[in-house]
């Protein structure tokens, strides 16, 4: 049985009563919730997505052409060509060495998403007649530096890197059906270059 005391407190004091009991049911409902949730909930991480981030370890890049095992291939950041080509299987008996031997830098470093193509024999003119010797004066835009290519005509900074990222080039047409430069400035500088 309740005291009489007691009753006539919680007369007088009912609404603070019910509002304190709803209160602590209100308490434990959210520690409840809230330790529930966290349980449930997998851990996010948020990954920065700045431009700063440290490079990867590894890059990918293409080898196709005259090597033994074309296709892409993952090796480490500061893989140099020779290293890349060994990974495809090395140079093919095919191969266009004389090429090779003029315009591949072994020791130069690979970069991600590099295509690395090694011409046939096929491919490349071998003869030494006239058309090739002149073929051999003219700037190879698969080889010409960035300051090589803006010293032709109608060649700016931005074309020269539209030219060095577009390749590699079968023929000096590739660099209108590429669309790396217009026609215009195609006719301007055919007669000074080659793709070999």
């Amino acid at each position: 049985m309740i005291p009489d005391q007691v009753k006539s407190w919680l007369e007088v004091n009912k609404w603070g009563v019910i509002i304190g009991l709803v209160g602590i049911v209100l308490i434990g409902c959210g520690v409840f919730w809230y330790r529930s949730s966290r349980i449930s909930q997998p851990t996010v991480q948020i990954l920065s997505a700045s431009t700063d981030q440290k490079p990867s370890n590894t890059i990918y890049i293409d080898i196709s052409g005259a090597v033994n095992k074309p296709g892409v291939y993952q090796v480490g950041a500061n893989t140099r060509v020779g290293e890349a080509l060994a990974k495809a299987g090395g140079i093919s008996p095919e191969a266009n060495l004389d090429w090779v031997a003029k315009n591949l830098n072994q020791a130069s470093p690979v970069k991600d998403g590099m295509k690395l193509y090694i011409p046939r024999t096929t491919e490349v003119p071998t003869s030494q007649n006239t058309a090739s010797e002149k073929t051999s004066e003219n700037l190879n835009i698969n080889s010409a530096s960035s300051s090589e290519l803006e010293a032709l005509p109608g060649i700016g900074p931005v074309t020269a890197g539209k030219i060095i990222s577009g390749r590699p080039y079968q023929t000096v047409e590739d660099l209108v059906s590429k669309k790396i430069v217009s026609q215009k400035v195609y006719d301007q500088i055919k007669n000074l270059v080659s793709a070999w």
